[in-house]
């Protein structure tokens, strides 16, 4: 049972790994998506919803997600 419980520890630490390894792109982007500066540096010179301002701002985007939206909406209808 030793074995077996070691094996289970070994296999649930390489799996919290591997989910870190992918995830944790996806956090450093969202966490630098605050950064104050134009630049991704570290450390962080502000934390700023700038660049969310920005993109909501700007009527091609909104336009190209509503689009995005109601393509992928037929398709799931469809399929």
């Amino acid at each position: 049972m030793k074995g077996r419980r070691r094996s289970a520890t070994i296999l649930t630490g390489i799996a919290i790994l591997a989910i870190a390894f992918i995830y944790m792109p996806i956090i450093m982007l969202v966490l630098f998506s605050f950064n104050a500066s134009t630049y991704v540096a570290f450390p962080m010179s502000g934390f700023t919803p700038r660049w969310y301002v920005e993109l909501f701002a700007d009527r091609r985007i909104i336009d190209s997600v509503w689009n995005s939206l109601l393509v992928g909406g037929v398709s799931t209808a469809i399929a």
